[in-house]
């Protein structure tokens, strides 16, 4: 079993990232969240980019202006030199089919890339520090 060290940042405002985080060249995993009341934050999108920037990535989920409460974003880096995007789309695969985002309709059903266990550390959010794939895996 692979592990893959995930450090999350925020939750910032979806404008923060589109404005501020332009500048850099980014790529990774991130979060979409709503809080409504005193309901847990919600999960409303996993994703990720690789050959875009956070900022591009993030602009063109304005479909989302419409969801009632507050929504944040939190961005994820894979604690590592360079991960390959095959690789950032399992850790992404998993944490959707673990996860259920309310959004997200691809990877809900199964999941059938590697055998990971991911680490999240970080402002994670509503994320389990620890997800293993064996729960999980279809071969």
């Amino acid at each position: 079993m692979e592990e893959v060290d995930v450090e999350w940042y925020g939750p910032y405002k979806i404008d923060t990232v589109v404005e501020e985080f332009s500048e850099y060249e980014d790529f990774g995993l991130y979060m979409i969240t709503r809080k409504w009341g005193d309901f847990p934050d919600k999960i409303l999108w996993i994703g990720m980019t690789y050959k875009q920037d956070f900022s591009t990535r993030l602009d063109q989920h304005r479909w989302l202006d419409n969801e009632i409460g507050t929504l944040k974003v939190r961005v994820g880096y894979l604690v590592e030199k360079r991960p390959s995007e095959k690789r950032l789309r399992h850790v992404e695969n998993l944490l959707i089919c673990v996860y259920q985002p309310k959004y997200n309709d691809k990877g809900k059903s199964t999941y059938s890339g590697r055998n990971l266990k991911i680490i999240n550390s970080g402002r994670r959010g509503p994320l389990d520090k620890e997800v293993d794939s064996s729960d999980y895996i279809e071969w």
